[in-house]
């Protein structure tokens, strides 16, 4: 699990994502969180991404399945179901820009759940077969 804070990423949010350009994990943290606050409500306290695939063939992913959701107003309510940002498929390919920071050993995850916290803090929890 990764918990760094996300600050003063505008730079990077601005620049389109393109396989030649590396990003740190703060910067595609700052770019899902950009993303999927349009579509938060202005209490958001959290937003969660949860992305899985079938094969951790991160060439052959197999299905993917995607989870978009928020915890709004007090902190311990539960998480519900948000719409994706204006550009619904964006987060799940920015999520897949983690595996390029990763060692061949660790991009092999099915799973992937990104929390950010409106204080600027973000996690990324990922799950590997078994």
């Amino acid at each position: 699990m990764t918990r760094l804070p996300v600050f003063a990423l505008l730079a990077a949010l601005a620049a389109p994502a393109q396989a030649q350009i590396t990003y740190s994990p703060e910067e595609i943290a700052g770019r899902i969180a950009e993303c999927m606050k349009e579509s938060a409500p202005a209490d958001w306290k959290k937003l969660i991404f949860t992305l899985e695939q079938q094969s951790p063939d991160p060439q052959n992913p197999g299905k993917i399945t995607a989870s978009h959701k928020v915890v709004a107003g007090r902190a311990d309510s539960a998480p519900r179901d948000m719409k994706p940002c204006r550009r619904p498929d964006w987060v799940s390919r920015a999520v897949q820009a983690f595996r390029e920071s990763q060692s061949e050993k660790e991009r092999l995850w099915t799973g992937v759940t990104v929390t950010i916290d409106s204080d600027g803090n973000y996690s990324a929890t990922f799950r590997y077969p078994k």
